[in-house]
């Protein structure tokens, strides 16, 4: 018979509070892990991980694809034509993530998918908070002259 094990391989000893009791993915048993030994691994490891699979240019490059069926060549051709400016206020991007200025976002029609032009962060919530309706923009437009607020 084995001796009951009554510290981890660092030298923790298991208590209710420490312990995390897994289940091995080979065969089904159950096993504890400590608490103090586990946590910072796993850390270490999802900091590996980040570390190696962290490429944003091709998560970019793929959601272009798949949701808007366009090549970063012609994104970046639509970009030059609009002189890297909104198509809608005709601003360049402002709007900020980690440091980092925005680029263009894609506007499509919901109902077609067919892409439509490259807004800013801003007009592009615009359109869906008015849900792309010319006539809701119009309210809109009426209301900013009626209450004095309109500007060019």
């Amino acid at each position: 018979m084995f001796p009951r094990v009554t510290h981890c391989k660092h030298g923790h000893e298991y208590t209710e509070e420490n312990t995390i009791w897994r289940t091995r993915k080979s065969n089904g048993q159950p096993f504890r892990t400590c608490r103090l030994c586990h946590v910072p691994a796993h850390r270490r490891r999802n900091k590996k991980y980040r570390n190696n699979h962290n490429d944003t240019e091709r998560r970019r490059i793929n959601k272009l694809r798949q949701r808007f069926k366009l090549t970063p060549e012609k994104y970046d051709a639509m970009a030059a034509a609009q002189n890297y400016v909104c198509a809608c206020c005709g601003e360049p991007e402002t709007e900020k993530l980690r440091g980092k200025v925005l680029r263009l976002s894609v506007d499509h029609d919901h109902g077609t998918d067919e892409v439509r032009a490259l807004l800013c962060k801003r007009c592009n919530r615009l359109l869906g908070i008015m849900k792309d309706s010319v006539v809701l923009l119009e309210r809109a437009i009426q209301y900013l002259k009626a209450h004095g607020k309109a500007s060019l």
